[in-house]
C-alpha cells in the first residue's frame, strides 16, 4: 500500500522571528493521519502546537498517546517530550454562539532545526520513529515522506 500525501505547506509568517514552518500531512494507510511539522532557522525558541477538538470531544491522556475521549480515536504525538496541557475553550459555529471545547497545547523549549508532530487515527502504534530524514516507521509499516527539509 503506498502512502498518500495530503497536503504540504510552507509558511513563511513566522520570519519575523527567524522560524521557516513546513507542514506535510500523510495518509496511512488504512489507519489515520500523519502530520508532521517541520522548523529550521537559528537559535533558540519555544515552540507551541495548539489543537483545537470538537466540542464533547475530552480528551485523556495515557502514557505516549491521548484518548480522544469516547471515540475510537487516538492522537500519538511525537518530537514535544512532555504531555500537552489541556485547555478549556470554546467553538463558534456561527456569530454570536459559542459552545465549549477543548484545546491541546504542545509545548517544547528548542533549538532549531526541529520536527514534531503526531499521528492521528483509529490504530493505536505501539512504536512511532524516524529511521531517516524522510522515513517514519509505525510499528511494522514503514512510510517514505517528501518532507520540506531532510535531516541528516
Amino acid at each position: 500500500e503506498r502512502t498518500r500525501i495530503q497536503t504540504g505547506h510552507e509558511d513563511d509568517g513566522y520570519a519575523r522571528i527567524g522560524v521557516l514552518h513546513g507542514r506535510t500531512i500523510a495518509t496511512v494507510p488504512e489507519s489515520g493521519w500523519l502530520v508532521v511539522d517541520d522548523l529550521t532557522g537559528s537559535g533558540g525558541h519555544i515552540l507551541e502546537s495548539f489543537l483545537h477538538l470538537a466540542p464533547g470531544i475530552l480528551p485523556v491522556i495515557e502514557d505516549d498517546r491521548i484518548l480522544l475521549g469516547s471515540t475510537s480515536w487516538v492522537l500519538v504525538p511525537f518530537g514535544f517530550g512532555a504531555p500537552p496541557e489541556v485547555r478549556s475553550d470554546g467553538y463558534a459555529p456561527e456569530v454570536g454562539v459559542r459552545r465549549p471545547s477543548q484545546t491541546l497545547v504542545f509545548r517544547r523549549v528548542a533549538k532549531l532545526p526541529v520536527r514534531c508532530g503526531y499521528f492521528l487515527g483509529l490504530r493505536t502504534f505501539s512504536r512511532l520513529e524516524w529511521i531517516s530524514g524522510s522515513t517514519v516507521r509505525l510499528d511494522e509499516l514503514q512510510l517514505n515522506l517528501p518532507l520540506f527539509w531532510e535531516y541528516v
